[in-house]
């Protein structure tokens, strides 16, 4: 009987291109493309506690945000795990945040989770991002 399971490293690398699909489009600034790779229930979690609940929210604050700010984040995978329907990654983040109007620039670095759902397809999406700035 075959499994249509792939070994854990292929799987990790997709959740990997997930990610880069989502920092790709903030470089781009391109909403829709962060929409089509998150669960319709995605949650994001801020440092503070204030969170983000569903795309319309996500969207929102997308739009708001990217009008502000144009970014350029760089990812590094510190550790991956995958069980069962479930991918959990973390990872460090360098940002640079430069406004849009008055061209300062703001650099960060943190830690961030990203959990990513199996759908039933087998493709990978989005579910929660805890960002731990």
């Amino acid at each position: 009987m075959e499994s249509n399971v792939r070994p854990e490293s292929a799987q990790v690398g997709e959740i990997a291109a997930l990610r880069q699909k989502w920092s790709e489009a903030a470089i781009a600034g391109h909403v829709p493309d962060v929409i089509n790779i998150v669960t319709d229930d995605v949650v994001v979690v801020f440092a503070d506690g204030r969170c983000l609940r569903g795309k319309d929210e996500l969207k929102a604050a997308l739009e708001k945000n990217w009008a502000m700010f144009d970014a350029d984040s760089k990812f590094s995978q510190e550790k991956a795990v995958v069980e069962d329907h479930w991918a959990i990654e973390i990872c460090r983040v360098d940002r640079t945040l430069t406004s849009v109007k008055a061209g300062s620039r703001i650099h960060s670095s943190f830690p961030i989770v990203v959990v990513a759902a199996r759908q039933p397809d087998a493709s990978w999406k989005i579910a929660r991002v805890l960002l731990l700035e």
